[in-house]
């Protein structure tokens, strides 16, 4: 994975994570899942953590559900999956998709020439 993707996908569970803890701490079940996600992308374990998010995008069609979802599937080079869940959470004026809209919007369209995540 190329520095820049891996910098932008740190930043985002670095900020998801600081976001998330409010609503996981009040015991909402799609953001204990996303919670538990994060945690498991830490660690590396995108293949558990993809199954954490669709399970919260399932619970609670949220934008974050959405991105979250949509960059584990980037990791796991599902392309197509990725890019409908990022450009849903996208298309949505959600507070923290706001806030991430400019480390998020890089990801979906790179720079004319550029392919950020290395794919065909």
């Amino acid at each position: 994975m190329p520095s820049r993707v891996m910098m932008i996908v740190t930043l985002l569970i670095v900020a998801f994570t600081n976001t998330s803890r409010h609503a996981a701490a009040a015991g909402d079940p799609a953001e204990l899942l996303i919670r538990q996600g994060v945690e498991l992308r830490k660690k590396g374990k995108n293949a558990a953590a993809v199954e954490r998010f669709q399970q919260a995008y399932d619970l609670a069609h949220t934008a974050r559900a959405a991105a979250q979802l949509g960059l584990c599937e980037q990791a796991l080079e599902r392309w197509v999956d990725a890019d409908a869940h990022l450009a849903e959470a996208l298309a949505s004026s959600d507070p923290w998709i706001e806030r991430q809209r400019t480390i998020l919007g890089p990801v979906l369209k790179p720079e004319k020439g550029k392919n950020l995540l290395n794919r065909p």
